[in-house]
């Protein structure tokens, strides 16, 4: 493994994405949105600091970077993500 490519944003988003990857998906109610997508919103949110799921909701819309920084192919909205949270 060389240890300069996970240095940087993109290689430890990268290295957090393949672990969700590995995480069995039981819930089929997601409804088009699987759970590395789902997790990498959660992470997105959390590492962006947003006051709110709310606030994410707004950025989701508006904001391409959340697909190209942190690969997501299908961001939740603020009521899915409710949903698949609890």
């Amino acid at each position: 493994m060389k240890l300069c490519k996970y240095l940087s944003a993109d290689g430890l988003f990268g290295l957090i994405r393949k672990g969700f990857e590995e995480i069995n998906d039981f819930c089929s109610s997601r409804r088009g949105i699987v759970l590395t997508d789902a997790l990498m919103s959660a992470f997105a949110m959390f590492s962006l600091k947003d006051p709110s799921l709310l606030a994410f909701d707004q950025l989701r819309q508006t904001d391409e970077n959340l697909k190209s920084i942190y690969h997501i192919n299908h961001v939740p909205s603020d009521t899915h993500m409710r949903t698949i949270l609890m």
